[in-house]
């Protein structure tokens, strides 16, 4: 982690240093956290925590007590949700919501079938944004999310204060339009997250280039990621058409 104005405490036989973290805006934008954040390494085990105050005096008491629960060992990463947990939290869901038999016996057979491999903590958010979904018929905040599927990213304490980036993760609804699709769907899919949550993924570029109501058979050139932004950064070609009707229109 980068920190600037870097200082150091002694806590026991420990060192932490804080300061302010140096982070980047998808812009590139390069910028200065406000609160601070500590790191330090112990034992082999390295912590990076922020302190979440832009005040130093409370900075540095958290400091001392974050030294404190290091060396008694309490320190812990937050434990992360387990993907089969989410897969029968959903299920118990589906027959409270008085689903078939079948589609909870579909849903089981799928849902078994991811839990059995690993998954990133991204496919474990997509999967539980899609559960969120279908139940609410809208996509979720950061502050629907359980504590232990927030990203570690340091707008996060933004998002949830409700200042921006709170929809980081949204979920193409079936019985809605879709929203935009842009470049930035080559980057990540978070803004484009299938609407089955069994499928727990984000859009391929074929669904992307439907949504954008390009034919099936349009070919995109080049990897994957130079479809996508292929797709993102073209004008629809039905919109293409009405553009070009309404100007034939005026020109005749």
């Amino acid at each position: 982690m980068k920190l600037v104005d870097r200082k150091t405490i002694q806590v026991g036989e420990i060192n932490i240093q804080y300061g302010h973290r140096v982070y980047r805006d998808p812009d590139g934008t390069e910028r200065t956290s406000q609160t601070f954040y500590a790191e330090s390494a112990y034992q082999g085990q390295r912590y990076a925590v922020p302190l979440n105050t832009a005040k130093e005096t409370l900075a540095i008491y958290r400091i001392h007590e974050l030294g404190e629960r290091i060396l008694a060992g309490e320190q812990r990463k937050p434990a992360k949700l387990m993907f089969a947990d989410l897969a029968r939290r959903y299920l118990e869901w589906q027959h409270l919501h008085g689903r078939a038999k079948t589609t909870l016996t579909k849903y089981e057979y799928v849902l078994s079938t991811f839990v059995a491999w690993a998954i990133r903590s991204d496919l474990q958010r997509y999967f539980f944004a899609a559960c969120f979904a279908d139940l609410n018929q809208a996509s979720p905040e950061l502050a629907d999310f359980p504590a232990t599927l927030l990203p570690q990213h340091h707008n996060v304490s933004y998002a949830l204060s409700g200042s921006h980036f709170a929809d980081r993760f949204r979920v193409q609804l079936a019985s809605r339009p879709s929203t935009t699709i842009t470049s930035h769907i080559s980057k990540d899919g978070h803004y484009y997250i299938h609407p089955a949550s069994p499928q727990c993924r984000s859009l391929t570029v074929r669904e992307a280039a439907r949504l954008q109501t390009f034919p099936d058979n349009y070919f995109f050139e080049g990897q994957r990621t130079a479809q996508y932004i292929q797709v993102g950064n073209a004008v629809p070609p039905l919109l293409a058409v009405q553009i070009a009707e309404l100007v034939h229109l005026l020109l005749s």
